[in-house]
């Protein structure tokens, strides 16, 4: 099934793609000062996700794929973004408002909407707290 070991492929190229980044991005932040919270859970969403790509290459290379979900799947990954969050003057919550911020590259909490220096570009998927 080579398009079943091409969906396979793009995956595990973007899990690893997105390792790196993330990697990048850590580094960066740190040299800003940035200072990590609650890492110890990275090592078990690494290890989790080899272990979910192994157990996808080894049941799943030689089925086909199933259109439906192989179209929901695409459709999922056109929405999706990753964006950096600026919480040093206030905490950001899930259904916060999102807009541009000052630092570079980040997103903030709408504090005002009269005040908003960009359109609102998302809303956040887990908490972000103010660091010291």
């Amino acid at each position: 099934m080579p398009e079943t070991i091409a969906l396979l492929a793009f995956v595990t190229l973007q899990r690893l793609s997105e390792l790196f980044w993330s990697q990048r991005n850590e580094a960066r932040l740190r040299e800003m000062g940035a200072v990590e919270v609650g890492a110890g859970h990275y090592p078990v969403m690494v290890g989790l996700h080899a272990a979910w790509l192994a157990a996808m290459w080894t049941a799943g290379w030689n089925h086909p794929l199933v259109g439906f979900f192989t179209v929901l799947y695409l459709i999922v990954q056109v929405g999706r973004a990753w964006v950096l969050c600026d919480a040093t003057t206030t905490a950001i919550s899930p259904g916060d408002r999102l807009t541009t911020s000052t630092v570079a590259g980040h997103a903030m909490r709408v504090e005002s909407h009269i005040d908003t220096s960009g359109v609102v570009i998302g809303r956040p998927a887990r908490t972000y707290t103010c660091t010291p």
